[in-house]
């Protein structure tokens, strides 16, 4: 398959450095991209997100490498190995900072062999894009670790309740913030031409979704630049007045 894809990632307005951090690669069709976006302020969010990028990009060098020798479904091998790195970032970035809550979000797409499989830990997100026989559809493929989606908050407050609630929006899981690692999964199969988009919640709690629908479904189309569609989420979020940092990968997959 063929994989074609651009990044950003800004500081926006936001008067603090950036704690976002971003990997992207591929070879031969292979990928593997990253959004990692670090709380903690000043106490090492960004070193957060820079020590899981770091990780991930050391074991792609190691793997690449690696895969002419290995057998097997390279997919669960990819996969199972992406968890490791995870954890052993969860437990880096926790014997760095004894006493204080900091870590980093991750979303990561892995691409091989006309699959796919998403890791998520904290609300970083994946979109999927596809054409369909009436337009195109698009999905998040990731679920926000986030206090509201906890099964017995839903079943136990009504809507409103929950919107109003001190803890709307707050984190439950994230590299780093707990003693034992755990992330989401989700692989597919791709059949057809098909754009993911990684993103930090800098573009989707701020850029407007209508506009972002609009440039995912211009990305989709093999013949638009993808590095144009990123500058135009980028004006949409600073148009919405970039309260935070953001970051934002386009994917676009082309089976053979």
């Amino acid at each position: 398959m063929t994989i074609e894809y651009s990044e950003i990632c800004e500081q926006g307005l936001s008067p603090e450095e950036n704690q976002d951090s971003v990997f992207c690669a591929s070879d031969d069709g292979v990928g593997l991209f990253v959004v990692a976006d670090g709380m903690g302020g000043h106490f090492g969010g960004s070193a957060a997100s820079g020590m899981v990028v770091k990780l991930l990009g050391e074991w792609w060098k190691k793997y690449i490498s690696a895969t002419v020798s290995l057998t097997g479904d390279y997919s669960d091998t990819g996969y199972s190995g992406i968890k490791e790195v995870l954890s052993s970032a969860n437990d880096l970035i926790r014997n760095a900072n004894p006493g204080v809550v900091t870590g980093s979000t991750a979303v990561v797409l892995y691409l091989e062999d006309n699959r796919y499989s998403v890791l998520s830990c904290g609300d970083s997100r994946c979109y999927r894009v596809t054409r369909k026989l009436f337009g195109t559809e698009e999905i998040c493929i990731t679920t926000d670790d986030v206090w509201e989606n906890d099964p017995l908050i839903r079943n136990s407050m009504s809507e409103d309740e929950i919107r109003n609630h001190r803890n709307f929006g707050k984190l439950i899981r994230a590299v780093g913030t707990e003693r034992d690692f755990s992330c989401t999964g989700v692989s597919g199969e791709l059949n057809e031409n098909c754009l993911f988009m990684l993103c930090s919640d800098g573009v989707y709690k701020y850029a407007d979704e209508k506009k972002v629908s609009g440039v995912l479904r211009k990305a989709l189309d093999k013949s638009s630049d993808l590095d144009f569609c990123l500058g135009k989420l980028k004006e949409y979020v600073y148009q919405a007045g970039a309260p935070d940092n953001f970051s934002a990968v386009l994917v676009r997959v082309l089976p053979q």
